[in-house]
């Protein structure tokens, strides 16, 4: 136009999300014995249904695995550069991760993270949204509240699901509300991962869509608006 201003909509140069979005993805899985080998099935199924969705490659989504018990699995760690470009070989892996171990130190799994998963050399990239997703019991065998400021630092968004075998009434829900910054929304309490897996709506790819021309939120979650804490 000759004043140089739109007359209409603004139109919206960036790909479509789903499959199309920015970020880099990390997430932590809980193996310890406390999980039990059904729901270690769910839990990954949720992770399948959540991302399954989203373009794999170097100019889009990049995923990273790390399974934790009493100790880090590095041995079938994914990292973000692993599988590039190369989704039915990321979820080949995904699907081969063993569940075993018992413990949990979820402190140490959260230091191994920032120190190691999320360094420039691991493929983390600057300027480019980073996505934490953390499944716990809510049960660690170390004190994680010094990880979780590190954590927090990095800027990443951090979003913890947490299916206790306990009552909720004995979870330390004062780490846990410290591990995602005390922001409620971020923290998804629930009695079974059955329940967890029946909050997933038929567009669950677009809830993991960062901010684009359609959407006015930085980051949409799977519980968006929901009351996360379920007795």
């Amino acid at each position: 136009m000759p004043n140089k201003e739109w007359s209409g909509k603004i139109p919206c140069c960036a790909p479509p999300c789903p499959p199309h979005n920015v970020m880099d993805v990390y997430i932590l899985l809980d193996s310890s014995d406390l999980v039990g080998a059904e729901d270690w099935i769910l839990m990954k199924e949720y992770v399948k249904q959540t991302f399954q969705g989203f373009s794999f490659s170097a100019d889009s989504t990049k995923i990273s695995i790390m399974r934790y018990n009493n100790e880090v699995d590095t041995k079938n760690l994914i990292s973000l550069d692993d599988y590039s470009d190369k989704p039915s070989e990321f979820w080949y892996a995904f699907d081969s991760l063993p569940y075993d171990g018992t413990g949990s130190n979820l402190g140490q799994a959260i230091q191994y993270l920032t120190e190691n998963m999320m360094a420039p050399e691991a493929g983390n990239r600057l300027n480019v949204l980073d996505v934490v997703i953390i499944f716990t019991t809510g049960k660690s065998d170390d004190d994680y509240v010094r990880d979780s400021v590190n954590l927090q630092a990095t800027g990443a968004f951090i979003q913890v699901f947490v299916v206790p075998k306990t009552k909720l009434s004995d979870l330390d829900t004062f780490r846990l509300f410290h591990l995602v910054g005390y922001d409620m929304w971020n923290l998804s309490i629930k009695q079974s991962y059955e329940t967890l897996l029946a909050t997933l709506s038929g567009n669950t790819a677009g809830s993991r869509c960062s901010r684009s021309c359609q959407q006015d939120e930085s980051l949409i979650t799977v519980e968006a608006g929901e009351a996360v804490i379920v007795p």
